[in-house]
């Protein structure tokens, strides 16, 4: 199913960063440049991305961060980050993101381990979005 997805756009890159915007719930604004864009892999495969966004279009992506649900309402446990009752039975959220040292960092929402897993991260300073997609 990923594939059909990487296939189905104009070209990989497109298609990866569609299923980017799909994963983390932004729209990416169209003034970045790509600092890295790629699958590694097979069966098991991994995709990472990576863009620098202008000032301008920067701004506009971390006002959607603010915006998303759930925004900064995780609760940070010994083990990690901690889900309200509430967010963990919305099934159709991929995951919530939260402010971090750096800037903004993307939670993934899952109970059990997954097959496929999702990190995003969102520097402030570098004005760098990170995205990375692990399919096990």
């Amino acid at each position: 199913m990923i594939f059909v997805i990487f296939l189905s756009s104009c070209s990989e890159e497109e298609g990866r960063i569609e299923f980017m915007q799909e994963e983390v719930g932004l729209i990416i604004p169209s003034d970045y440049k790509q600092l890295a864009n790629s699958t590694d892999g097979y069966i098991d495969f991994e995709v990472n991305i990576q863009l620098r966004f202008s000032e301008s279009a920067f701004k506009q992506l971390t006002s959607q961060v603010q915006k998303t649900k759930y925004y900064n309402q995780l609760e940070w446990k010994s083990g990690g980050y901690a889900f309200p009752s509430f967010i963990k039975q919305d099934s159709l959220l991929p995951g919530v993101w939260i402010r971090s040292k750096e800037g903004f960092e993307f939670v993934q929402n899952r109970d059990e381990p997954e097959t496929e897993l999702v990190w995003a991260t969102i520097d402030n300073s570098k004005r760098i979005l990170k995205f990375k997609f692990v399919h096990l």
